[in-house]
């Protein structure tokens, strides 16, 4: 911190002869320990933010590989979609086609059941007409 009355340019700090001038010597001396201070406090800080950098790096890192084991996870799990969605395809198509075949066969039940029906109807009518005779 410096006073406001001693604002020296580089200049004058380097080339400083005159020592008369304590007021202004007293003040840059404040500032330096001011500066000394906070240069102190942040070499202070530097092994905590390193350390701050450190574990940073480290979730970053494990966050990668956890992003990585998840994303073959999902493509695993994709494959096994496609599969179960290819076979539940497949099994659809195998049922339509089963469905059809029952449905031919109960249309071909029911055409010889009329058929034996007419049959039986006309063997009826066949022999009560060889009983009047």
């Amino acid at each position: 911190m410096t006073c406001g009355n001693c604002r020296p340019t580089v200049h004058e700090a380097v080339v400083w002869r005159d020592v008369s001038d304590v007021g202004r010597l007293v003040c840059l001396l404040d500032a330096l320990r001011d500066a000394l201070a906070q240069v102190k406090e942040l070499g202070r800080q530097i092994p905590e933010l390193h350390a701050a950098k450190v574990q940073l790096e480290t979730e970053r890192d494990a966050l990668r590989i956890e992003v990585s084991d998840l994303q073959d996870a999902l493509k695993d799990a994709l494959a096994r979609l496609d599969a179960a969605n290819n076979s539940l395809t497949q099994l659809r198509a195998e049922l339509e086609r089963r469905l059809r075949e029952k449905d031919e066969e109960i249309d071909g039940i029911r055409s010889a059941t009329h058929s034996l029906t007419l049959l039986t109807h006309s063997l009826g009518i066949h022999v009560r007409v060889l009983y009047l005779y």
